[in-house]
């Protein structure tokens, strides 16, 4: 969008440098304090806001904010959305857009547009995102999901840690992330981009990666299975080089859009069972490469 006079210039100048200009009247700091002060107001009375009451609550305490249309004092809420949310879609944040501003808004929305207010630019994953929002002290940690179901004895381990913490329902899953269950337990996961994964008994899995880019509908995901017994539900990435893959010690998995079940025993040997849509897989060879690929579908099982 281009700007109607020279100050609005600089504004967008002074945003892309991550600086602090007396002209736009604008902190960084102060916007995250903002945010930060109405997600705990809204945790210490055990509510949830709406869209727009969000946005409204931004107005009302940065009323100078350049991501908010000009006179918005006169505007009802629901205008008052409407026009904020049209100015972070030209600004390259489509979170909003097309949103019903009186349903409640979700914790990967708060995210997205607590990162749009802050000044960054825009193109960042949803990831790169929380770990900045983190670093403000906004949020408390940068995961890639939550856990969704918990039982019996299951214990993740952080990257470079020796030492597992227990999972309970919620607890935050992030990258690098080992899963390991014992006995009877099992597991559930969702990812951000609501895929989502159930890890059995005696299993062992590491989340190597998960990328999302929520705007883009771009995902890039590896999980790799050790030992046991996984099923995965995983949502269809649309954007070009979206992709799902699980990798265990003899076999390769590449999915899209697809619900289906992986079990590895103690010697490595892997096997696939596809419950909906279809997934290619493919043998890990001696020499590191990748044997030939072969199309699991509803119903079927490769060794």
């Amino acid at each position: 969008m281009k700007a109607k006079n020279p100050s609005n210039n600089k504004t967008e100048k002074t945003f892309k440098n991550k600086t602090i200009t007396a002209m736009a009247r604008f902190s960084k700091l102060l916007v995250l304090g903002v945010i930060s002060l109405v997600l705990v107001s809204a945790s210490q009375d055990n509510s949830e806001l709406t869209r727009g009451e969000f946005v409204s609550t931004i107005a009302k305490n940065q009323p100078d904010h350049p991501f908010l249309p000009k006179n918005h004092a006169k505007l009802s809420q629901e205008e008052l959305y409407s026009k904020t949310a049209n100015i972070l879609k030209i600004r390259g944040f489509k979170v909003l857009a097309d949103k019903d501003p009186k349903e409640l808004m979700t914790e990967q929305e708060f995210v997205r547009v607590a990162y749009a207010l802050s000044g960054e630019p825009p193109g960042k994953n949803l990831f790169e995102q929380k770990l900045f929002l983190k670093d403000q002290g906004v949020v408390k940690s940068a995961d890639v999901g939550i856990a969704t179901g918990a039982e019996g004895k299951i214990l993740q381990f952080h990257e470079g840690e020796k030492k597992g913490e227990s999972v309970e329902l919620a607890s935050p899953v992030f990258m690098n992330d080992r899963i390991k269950t014992k006995g009877n337990a099992e597991a559930s996961f969702t990812f951000d981009d609501k895929s989502s994964l159930t890890i059995g008994e005696n299993s062992n899995v590491r989340i190597k990666k998960h990328i999302y880019d929520p705007e883009k509908d771009l995902r890039q995901t590896v999980v790799n299975v050790a030992e046991g017994t996984v099923r995965f539900v995983v949502t269809k990435g649309k954007a070009k080089g979206s992709s799902f893959k699980v990798v265990t010690p003899t076999a390769v998995a590449g999915v899209r859009g697809t619900e289906f079940v992986v079990s590895v025993d103690k010697t490595g040997k892997t096997s696939f069972i596809g419950i909906s849509g279809s997934i290619e897989t493919a043998a890990i060879l001696a020499n590191g490469q990748l044997g030939k690929k072969s199309i699991v579908a509803k119903g079927q099982m490769v060794l």
